[in-house]
């Protein structure tokens, strides 16, 4: 199933302009958490007549489920973007601009939202496990995985005759996940959807020339990425870059290009933090810390400073009790004292940790569980941390609450290993930041009727 949650827009009746015809085409995508695409027309009016404002729709594709069908989302343990947030969201199209010959043109976005065939499953067609959660069936799920979403944008523009003119258009699009949006794994995998037929209205219907280019640079290289949609004999590859050059490329009966690709989950920390929950919205406290280096600081968004506590009979105990109950999605576990690299590797850090959410044991987190990290230890080797290398830094541990919805009181968070430093007795986190998890409230009104 798809996992973004975003609406379509209703579909045009589209006008034939057979006297302007698509002389080149230029599709330039960028894949990556942000999808940025640029598309460049080189139209030229074959005609004896001015077509002035011509009223243009630019279709806009993803993948993903709209408001209206918000309820038909199913409700497991799967976790999603849509799952958290439904209906469409402003930031899912961003940076959308046209220009004809350089200069910008005023645009609008559609006002309506329709889905476009195979239909979105209904809710009685899921299936609920021993467990009580839901599921499609495969029928139902086989339509689910393609359907394809539209958002079209407008603008208006005038081409004399006998004129050549440039039309462009950019955008960038939030990546269409496969996964999980907000999960805190390492990578995540995506695809993009690019349909190439609206453009068959110009013209006869074809481009003289069409090249595609395709900058790779952002997304896992050692996963590789799968193009559909073009032909392979026409598709050359120069390490990350693709491109594709067609003569007489008919738009028509063209199949979407689709592009399947991972990227790093997270992605940009700086977007992250924007679901952090405010300090002002827990209190946080420790045992046996040090009085220049409070339990305070471990909220204050600055590397720079620690928490540093002395080391008993038993090692300490930091508990986070949060103001009102608050859904969580997880938190960002900062390890060590980041202040320099002396004052790093002279302290000791934290190897393992014991946690209970609300009096309930949720196990445990380890510092040491990948080679990677080990070495990173063992070697004592220092990282400079800042907010952005924090993603993947091995001093950032991500913890993320994956089947658990309930709202959290208290977290209880008991160190039980450390790794040692090279001169002082103590231990040292420099921060702990959580996020919101973004399951609207709402969601716990539906009635026992809208369950299937």
């Amino acid at each position: 199933m798809w996992y973004s949650s975003l609406i379509g827009s209703s579909n045009p009746v589209s006008r034939e302009i057979t006297d302007i015809q698509i002389l080149r085409e230029e599709l330039y995508i960028r894949p990556g958490k942000y999808s940025q695409v640029v598309v460049r027309y080189l139209l030229y009016n074959s005609s004896d007549k001015d077509y002035t404002d011509i009223d243009y729709g630019f279709p806009v594709d993803y993948l993903g489920g709209g408001k209206e069908h918000e309820n038909s989302a199913p409700i497991s343990d799967e976790t999603s973007e849509s799952k958290y947030v439904f209906g469409w969201h402003d930031d899912y199209i961003r940076n959308i601009a046209f220009s004809l010959n350089g200069k910008a043109l005023s645009w609008k976005p559609s006002e309506e939202a329709i889905y476009q065939e195979p239909p979105l499953p209904d809710r009685k067609n899921y299936q609920a496990d021993e467990d009580g959660q839901f599921w499609y069936d495969l029928d139902v799920s086989d339509h689910w995985m393609r359907i394809t979403y539209r958002r079209w944008f407008y603008t208006r523009f005038s081409v004399k005759k006998g004129e050549t003119v440039t039309l462009e258009v950019r955008y960038a699009l939030r990546n269409q996940s496969k996964g999980p949006v907000y999960d805190f794994n390492a990578a995540c995998d995506n695809e993009l959807v690019y349909d190439l037929s609206p453009a068959s209205h110009w013209g006869d219907g074809t481009a003289r020339e069409l090249l595609v280019r395709i900058d790779a640079s952002d997304i896992i290289q050692d996963r590789g990425m799968s193009i559909t949609g073009l032909p392979e004999s026409s598709l050359k590859q120069d390490g990350a870059n693709y491109s594709c050059l067609m003569k007489d490329f008919a738009f028509r009966n063209a199949e979407p290009i689709r592009l399947c690709y991972d990227v790093f989950a997270l992605g940009d920390a700086l977007e992250l933090l924007h679901h952090r929950i405010p300090a002002d919205e827990y209190e946080i406290t420790s045992e046996k810390e040090l009085a220049d280096y409070p339990a305070s600081n471990l909220s204050d968004l600055n590397f720079s400073t620690a928490w540093v506590a002395t080391i008993g009979d038993e090692y300490n105990k930091i508990c986070i009790r949060f103001r009102e109950p608050t859904r969580i999605a997880g938190f960002a576990l900062v390890n060590g004292y980041h202040k320099s690299q002396s004052a790093y590797l002279n302290n000791n850090r934290v190897s393992e940790v014991d946690m209970t959410i609300d009096g309930e044991s949720s196990g445990s987190i380890y510092f040491y569980e990948t080679v990677a990290r080990k070495t990173y230890y063992d070697n004592n080797d220092y990282e400079p941390l800042y907010f952005g290398n924090m993603i993947g830094h091995p001093d950032v541990y991500y913890y993320h609450r994956v089947f658990n919805r309930e709202k959290v009181k208290k977290i209880e968070l008991e160190i039980t290993r450390i790794h040692p430093g090279a001169k002082y007795n103590d231990i040292c986190l420099s921060e702990i930041i959580f996020f919101r998890d973004i399951w609207p409230d709402d969601l716990d009104k539906i009635s026992d009727a809208d369950e299937p």
